[in-house]
């Protein structure tokens, strides 16, 4: 009888070793996939000898104490970035078709609203150049830019938002549908999609 393999849900996500090497932190997921995360990305670490101890309290995130009393918090999507080859553009793929989801919904918006792009942009404080690429999907704005250009449309920045299959309400209907929706947040620009950079904090010492 054939014998047949599976992973715990999330095995993708979820690290089982983390263990400390003369350049790096060596990182092995549920799934196999195992790499090194190089202290040369891990600013606040520098080199081995800044590192105390390393632990891995859950698995989607591996604590590096410091010499310093500092705990540095990294966490799963950072670490497969350096264990998977083709996450990155898995990510990206995806971040992709969000960019274009919210230019298409702005530009539907726009467009219902009788408004032009200069127009829009004049408002919203941002260049006609920076809201033709929101609208194409080439650009993710910034939370501050969404809020503004949320308002230079008159409606809440969840109406761009919405899921996709909602997007066709937008531009027929004033006021926004009724039921659950699944807001997608913005990317920040100066950031790889998907990837949060590790957090560093300073440790307390229970008495």
């Amino acid at each position: 009888m054939r014998q047949e393999t599976v992973l715990v849900t999330n095995a993708d996500r979820m690290m089982t070793t983390a263990a400390l090497s003369k350049d790096g932190i060596g990182i092995t997921f549920a799934d196999s996939c195992r790499g090194s995360i190089p202290f040369a990305d891990l600013p606040e670490i520098k080199d081995r000898s800044h590192v105390k101890a390393i632990e891995l309290p859950n698995p989607y995130q591996v604590a590096v104490r410091t010499i310093d009393g500092d705990v540095l918090e990294i966490p799963w999507d950072f670490a497969r970035h350096y264990c998977d080859p083709s996450y990155r553009a898995r990510v990206e793929k995806v971040a992709k078709r969000g960019r274009e989801a919210l230019g298409r919904r702005a530009r539907q918006i726009r467009i219902a609203s009788g408004l032009t792009q200069e127009q829009v942009a004049s408002v919203a404080g941002i260049g006609r150049v920076t809201l033709a690429r929101i609208e194409s999907g080439d650009q993710s704005p910034r939370l501050e830019t969404l809020v503004s250009l949320a308002k230079a449309l008159a409606r809440p920045v969840q109406d761009l938002m919405l899921d996709s299959a909602e997007v066709g309400s937008a531009s027929s209907v004033d006021k926004a549908p009724s039921g659950r929706r699944r807001a997608a947040r913005p990317a920040k620009e100066s950031r790889p999609a998907g990837r949060r950079s590790p957090r560093s904090r300073r440790a307390r010492t229970l008495s």
